[in-house]
C-alpha cells in the first residue's frame, strides 16, 4: 500500500521522555508529504545543575537510543515506511549541562 502521507519524506524524531514538547513543534512545521515519528529515550526528570547529574542522564540518552530508534521505526511502520531522516530533539539544558 502506498504511503499517501509521507510520500515525500518520514522523518523519525528520538526525544527524551521528559521532552513534552518537540513533537507537537514539528507537526507545527511539517509541511505537506511529510511525516513526524517520534521515538522516546526513557530518563528520569531531575536539575541538570551538577555535572554529575549531567553525565548521568547524558549515559542514560546514549543507552536508550537503540530502543528510541527502533519504536520509531515500529510507529513509522517497518520496512518501506522507515524513517529517511532522523533528528535527536534536546533541550538548551541537555546541550549546556545548565
Amino acid at each position: 500500500m502506498p504511503d499517501t502521507l509521507g510520500f515525500r519524506k518520514r522523518i523519525g524524531i528520538i526525544v527524551p521522555s521528559t521532552n513534552t514538547t518537540v513533537g507537537p513543534e514539528c507537526e507545527l512545521f511539517r509541511v505537506p508529504g511529510v511525516t513526524c515519528h517520534t521515538g522516546r529515550v526513557t530518563i528520569r526528570e531531575r536539575p541538570l545543575n551538577t555535572e554529575e547529574a549531567f553525565l548521568e542522564h547524558m549515559t542514560m540518552m546514549r543507552e536508550g537510543m537503540g530502543t528510541a530508534i527502533i519504536g520509531s521505526c515500529c510507529v513509522a511502520g517497518v520496512g518501506a515506511a522507515v524513517p529517511s531522516a532522523a533528528d535527536l530533539g534536546r533541550s538548551a539544558a541537555e546541550v549546556g549541562g545548565v
